[in-house]
């Protein structure tokens, strides 16, 4: 009998542990945002000895673009947002507003609903083309995360008011 409770103690013991061990939720909302702005000057680069991370970035936003309209047409900015939510909770909307340089103080909005919720998530989205050649660069943005009408998370660029 005496030696049931030790192997019991040593279950529990290894129970416990492995349950420590187990990873806890991140916090639901964003949890980081991947930003790349591809200009015009930026063409010059490809003959200049920079960082091969930097290159290659440019290389994918411009990858299948033959002509230079159609790569003039990709210039602009690009944005990756990376954010946790609840597997299997429902849809979440995802609110992109931001201002451009040559529009004063009027804010675009991008609205995306996901319905496939999942623990870890990424959205892309890109202000290209006609909307940045006529518009200008983006000087100030924010994203937010909605969900029957409540916001859950957002988080801003240092310029956005």
């Amino acid at each position: 009998m005496h030696r049931s409770f030790r192997r019991l103690g040593f279950v529990a013991a290894i129970f416990l542990f492995l349950l420590g061990c187990a990873a806890t939720p991140d916090k639901l909302g964003f949890t980081k945002v991947k930003y790349y702005h591809l200009k015009e000057e930026d063409n010059r680069a490809d003959s200049m000895s920079i960082d091969p991370m930097i290159r290659f970035e440019r290389q994918h936003f411009l990858h299948g673009a033959v002509t230079q309209q159609e790569k003039h047409a990709r210039l602009g900015h690009y944005y990756t947002l990376f954010w946790n939510g609840r597997p299997g909770s429902g849809p979440v909307t995802l609110r992109f507003e931001y201002r451009q340089s040559l529009t004063n103080e009027r804010v675009f909005t991008f609205e995306h609903t996901i319905r496939d919720v999942r623990e870890h998530n990424r959205t892309s989205l890109h202000i290209t083309g006609d909307s940045y050649h006529r518009h200008g660069r983006v000087v100030a943005w924010q994203a937010s995360l909605w969900k029957d009408g409540q916001m859950l998370d957002s988080t801003r660029s240092f310029l956005w008011k």
